[in-house]
C-alpha cells in the first residue's frame, strides 16, 4: 500500500485535521483540477473531466470534515469512471 493510499484510508477513518495542501496534492494526483475562482478567495473548486460534478472547498486549515468526505466521494467516483473506461 502506497503512502497515498494510507493517507486516504486515514482520512476515511478520521476526516479531521487534514491540511488543504495535502488534499490538493492527492486530488491533483487523480487528475483533478483545483481552481481558485477569484484571486484572494478562500474557496476552491475541485473537479475532474470524467465526473460530471465538482465540489467547492473552503480553505481554512485544517479543513472541515465535510469537505474531506466530499473529496473522498469524488475520488471514489473518479476511480469508478477510470475502471469503467470513461477516460
Amino acid at each position: 500500500m502506497s503512502k497515498r493510499d494510507k493517507r486516504i484510508e486515514r482520512w476515511r477513518n478520521n476526516p479531521r485535521d487534514v491540511d488543504f495542501e495535502e488534499l490538493r496534492c492527492v486530488m491533483e494526483y487523480f487528475g483533478c483540477y483545483v481552481d481558485q475562482p477569484r484571486s484572494g478567495s478562500s474557496h476552491y473548486v475541485i473537479g475532474h473531466e470524467a465526473v460530471s460534478r465538482s465540489i467547492t472547498v473552503v480553505k481554512p486549515d485544517p479543513l472541515k470534515p465535510i469537505y474531506v468526505k466530499r473529496a473522498l466521494a469524488l475520488i471514489d467516483e473518479i476511480k469508478e469512471a477510470i475502471a469503467d473506461g470513461d477516460i
